[in-house]
């Protein structure tokens, strides 16, 4: 966890606080999101496109000897844990 953590997962608590105002179903909703987990750390895709294999300004480091990873899926309602889910392969439709 890095120092920037604990005051964006603040304002994410304030946030729901304030949607769930006057709204009781507000909570009663599913949520879901799903990471990559690697030995370098978690992996965002979204954060990461790049459009051209001829830039010679992007690339991305890789090591690949002794190179592992997995992806977690979670998705939560109020009082519980609807699915959670650990495997190997990348996501797809068809997961």
């Amino acid at each position: 966890m890095s120092k920037t953590d604990f005051p964006r997962r603040e304002n994410f608590c304030e946030f729901i606080l304030i949607r769930s105002v006057g709204n009781d179903s507000y909570l009663g909703n599913i949520w879901s999101d799903e990471a990559k987990f690697t030995k370098n750390g978690l992996f965002k895709r979204h954060n990461s496109h790049y459009w051209s294999n001829t830039n010679p300004h992007v690339f991305r480091e890789r090591n690949f000897q002794e190179s592992w990873q997995f992806n977690v899926y979670c998705a939560i309602r109020t009082d519980r844990v609807v699915a959670l889910e650990f495997y190997q392969e990348n996501s797809n439709s068809k997961l």
